[in-house]
């Protein structure tokens, strides 16, 4: 018996080094302990029976569950989903360590431990625990597993318009990391013209339901607000209050509530108008320097890392086509910053910017590129005799998680 268990970890060794990092950093969050905070509840009742847009999917797969989700039936179901995403992640980077050549799998572990750790990473999902992002998160990563595979490829634009149907913020905070995958796919694989339509067709179809969600669906709701609270707290059988829902009243209603709370008009504004009538609503919805200079602080050494990954690897290419596709790598960041700057959940959508170029490294090892393992094999030359440097910046990067909470 104690044979097969050192066999079993033997052979699963780095799939289980990885499920117990992330478990270990989701139990640093009491947030898993005391629940889920009770504004996300409105997440789990909401359904298409209610109205035709974004937000409203987790809620409708909830309902075939059960009529009657309780607040504890919820936080068990919302547990269940980040134990699920922890086992998902390791099996994945398990075997995309194990099947890294010798020579470069070091690189592929300290990747790897990077990629899973840090509070601007999968730690988002254990501090903002039972938000909508995980779900969006899962359905990225399944379209980038499956991306490789012909036949099951040509469910990615399924799982796209399931990441919009969540939310539709799933177009510039996840999407990317999947449309550079494919782009990816079509310069480095021989049956391009495949590739180029599934391309095609996935981005098409995701802009299009976002932009369906974002300016058609805010006003498909078929009961009124307050009929639609009623029914939520049947389904729960406890009240809601009005802060606990109140974003379904824009996103069914296209109720602008802080147009009027903040004496803005969005409708006929110039430019320099919309700029400032922003910065008004940033600044009462209580953004302060200390905050943004915090979050930079966190991501921008961590994206110049990736740049300089990026353009290493545009230098090792010798075909256009992929120096375009590194170049694209590097811009990606771009649309997690429109989120940040449209947005008061900026540590969110940083965390979603970090994620996306984590996984594009991964994807890298596992596609077994050439230019980006001739750039990793240049970063071991430099850093080969370094491990206590390698260390400290690690210790400092997992660090963050609590030196976030004082600075943040």
């Amino acid at each position: 018996m104690k044979t097969k268990a050192i066999n079993f970890i033997s052979k699963f060794k780095y799939e289980l080094a990885v499920f117990i990092l992330l478990s270990i950093q989701a139990c640093l969050d009491t947030n898993i302990f005391r629940g889920m905070n009770p504004g996300y509840y409105g997440y789990y009742l909401a359904d298409f029976s209610m109205g035709k847009t974004s937000r409203l999917l987790i809620g409708s797969f909830v309902n075939l569950l059960t009529d009657h989700p309780t607040v504890e039936w919820i936080n068990c179901f919302a547990t269940v989903v980040l134990v699920l995403m922890h086992l998902f992640i390791a099996a994945l980077i398990g075997k995309v360590i194990k099947s890294t050549d010798a020579e470069l799998r070091p690189c592929a572990i300290v990747f790897s431990l990077f990629s899973v750790s840090g509070v601007f990473g999968l730690y988002t999902f254990s501090e903002f625990f039972g938000l909508l992002d995980i779900y969006m998160f899962l359905f990225t990563v399944t379209a980038v597993v499956i991306a490789r595979n012909g036949l099951f490829k040509w469910l990615i634009p399924l799982l796209c318009a399931g990441g919009v149907l969540i939310n539709y913020v799933y177009t510039i905070a996840y999407f990317p990391l999947i449309a550079a995958v494919l782009l990816y796919l079509i310069f480095t694989q021989e049956k391009k013209a495949g590739n180029i339509v599934l391309f095609s067709l996935t981005c098409i179809i995701t802009v299009l339901l976002m932009f369906y969600c974002a300016f058609i669906g805010k006003e498909t709701a078929v009961y009124p607000f307050e009929e639609m609270q009623t029914m939520m707290e049947k389904k729960l059988g406890e009240p809601l209050s009005y802060d606990q829902i109140h974003y379904y009243d824009y996103y069914l209603y296209g109720n602008h509530q802080n147009e009027a709370r903040f004496g803005v008009e969005m409708g006929d504004m110039s430019p320099a108008e919309f700029i400032a009538a922003l910065l008004w609503y940033l600044s009462v919805e209580g953004y302060n320097f200390r905050g943004i200079i915090s979050v930079a602080a966190g991501v921008m050494p961590v994206f110049a890392v990736f740049w300089i990954i990026w353009f290493r690897c545009i230098k090792n290419s010798e075909t256009k086509p992929r120096k375009f596709v590194y170049l694209c790598f590097m811009l990606v960041p771009m649309f997690t910053a429109a989120c940040c700057i449209l947005s008061t959940d900026m540590t969110r959508w940083a965390a979603a910017g970090i994620i996306v170029q984590f996984g594009l490294g991964i994807f890298m090892f596992a596609v077994k590129d050439k230019p980006f393992e001739k750039t990793m094999l240049e970063v071991k030359k430099l850093l080969k005799g370094k491990a206590f440097i390698v260390g400290i910046i690690y210790f400092i990067y997992e660090s963050s998680i609590t030196l976030y909470g004082i600075t943040g």
